[in-house]
């Protein structure tokens, strides 16, 4: 899962698979190709060596993670599922 490290404001390098496709966007973190474990180390090293981009990718997946994965929005959404189903029955 990613929303953790997102809510710790991690810049992510992670496989381009389904799932974290749909949540690393672009400025958040690195996706590499899976199985390309020489793409995973270029891209773990040019993060360590490019501070400012670290963090700024760790603010934005910060932000990321506050706009759609903190409890408030989790629980409103759930709500909005529930009354839905309900008018729909």
């Amino acid at each position: 899962m990613l929303a953790e490290p997102f809510a710790c404001a991690t810049p992510v390098v992670a496989s381009r698979i389904r799932g974290y496709t749909e949540v690393v966007r672009p400025g958040t973190g690195t996706l590499v190709p899976p199985g390309d474990p020489g793409a995973l180390a270029f891209a773990l090293i040019e993060l360590l060596k490019n501070e400012p981009r670290r963090q700024a990718f760790g603010r934005a997946a910060r932000a990321t993670a506050e706009t759609h994965y903190a409890w408030s929005r989790i629980g409103a959404r759930l709500a909005e599922i529930y009354e839905s189903l309900a008018a729909a029955s």
